[in-house]
């Protein structure tokens, strides 16, 4: 971790109004198709837009590779900031002094007269196994600069936390846990029938189906997912499996086991969903089977639970704490527990109106607005600590 501090006698901790000038790494979201961080860093940047635009003074910073790329896919700029372009490179010729620099996925700039916040979330990389040597090997080398530049990390679970005070020996007071929140479409009210006849006329879903959203990879135990379909069949054949994600590192061997199900007729693959889909798939089907071996938040837990979907998800890695005990919790290497677990739910699809009602309450609260709100906590604590 960084240890040099700045002065900033300008910051006055005691009610009065002030300004902070932060600037965001955001060019993990210049993509069309975001997925995980892509979607961290386009929410989170948004919601801090709504909440503080006409207070702070926000710049977008994108790596030139990704101005180049993916410049129609830019959030649009803040009023009072601007669209920067290697921003260690360019801010001196600038004059631009910031306060803070937040790094959203493994960069952090050359700058010395700023705070520098990092966002980490998983130490995938570092820890390997779920993706080929060459890009864990990159990836490692840009995150364990990023952490030793940072003065304060952010991470959306505890566990990463641990982590990261296990693996770098990293004060704790110098983490902070901040949750991802739950994006705005997925909390607009709709219909179960709307979703189930939009499903079938857009997607050509026809059957009752459980779903899997994420990345059709090995760390999101695909494998597992279709021998918990194929256990489900016994109880439930009319039941489809939709799997909505791109395919990913080991998805030969996904391809592999869903030719070789007994169901595989059964099993439909969509490909990446926009938001509009996947609000209708969450609210028109039977349950998530979310299984992954480890995951640094899990969005798609959240998503399915705010729209009122159960959820059987891993009982490793963050998942129960992302569940916050709303969902039902299975060993991933266990497909008939969890296949067990489904059944129940499709079982009792229809009694269950009160306790979805509830857990659609709760995760209501959790919104990327939220999400904003506690990260510029951070920006100021960390400004405080100097002044």
């Amino acid at each position: 971790m960084h240890e040099q501090g700045l002065s900033r006698n300008r910051y006055i901790f005691c009610g009065r109004a002030f300004i902070v000038k932060v600037a965001f790494d955001l060019s993990t979201a210049a993509f069309e198709k975001k997925t995980g961080t892509g979607v961290y860093c386009d929410e989170l940047v948004r919601a801090y837009q709504t909440e503080f635009e006409n207070r702070d003074e926000i710049y977008h910073s994108y790596r030139l590779s990704r101005w180049l790329k993916g410049s129609k896919y830019f959030l649009n700029p803040p009023k009072h900031g601007g669209r920067l372009v290697d921003l260690g490179l360019l801010t001196p010729w600038r004059g631009l002094k910031l306060d803070v620099f937040h790094g959203l996925n493994n960069r952090l700039p050359v700058l010395s007269h700023c705070k520098k916040i990092a966002t980490v979330h998983d130490l995938f990389s570092i820890r390997g196994g779920y993706a080929n040597a060459s890009f864990n090997a990159d990836q490692a080398q840009k995150l364990k600069k990023m952490i030793s530049d940072a003065h304060h990390i952010i991470v959306p679970a505890t566990i990463t936390k641990e982590l990261l005070i296990k693996e770098f020996g990293i004060n704790s007071e110098a983490i902070t846990v901040i949750a991802h929140g739950v994006r705005q479409e997925f909390l607009q009210p709709i219909e179960r029938k709307v979703c189930q006849q939009w499903v079938k006329s857009h997607l050509g879903i026809h059957n009752k189906f459980v779903l899997h959203v994420g990345t059709l990879e090995a760390r999101k135990n695909i494998l597992g997912v279709i021998e918990t379909f194929n256990h489900l069949g016994q109880k439930h054949p009319e039941t489809d499996l939709v799997l909505a994600g791109h395919p990913g590192f080991g998805f030969e061997q996904i391809r592999s086991k869903i030719e070789e199900s007994p169901r595989k007729s059964k099993i439909r693959i969509l490909g990446f969903q926009e938001t509009e889909a996947l609000r209708n798939l969450f609210v028109a089907a039977e349950g998530l089977l979310f299984l992954s071996w480890e995951e640094g938040f899990g969005i798609p837990i959240i998503e399915a639970l705010a729209c009122g979907l159960p959820v059987v998800s891993s009982n490793t890695s963050c998942m129960p704490e992302v569940g916050q005990g709303c969902t039902e919790l299975v060993n991933p290497s266990n497909p008939k527990e969890a296949s067990a677990k489904m059944a129940l739910i499709i079982e009792n699809r229809e009694k269950m109106t009160d306790r979805i009602q509830e857990v659609k309450r709760r995760f209501s609260a959790q919104t990327w607005g939220k999400t904003a709100r506690q990260t510029r906590d951070v920006y100021l604590k960390v400004l405080q600590s100097d002044s």
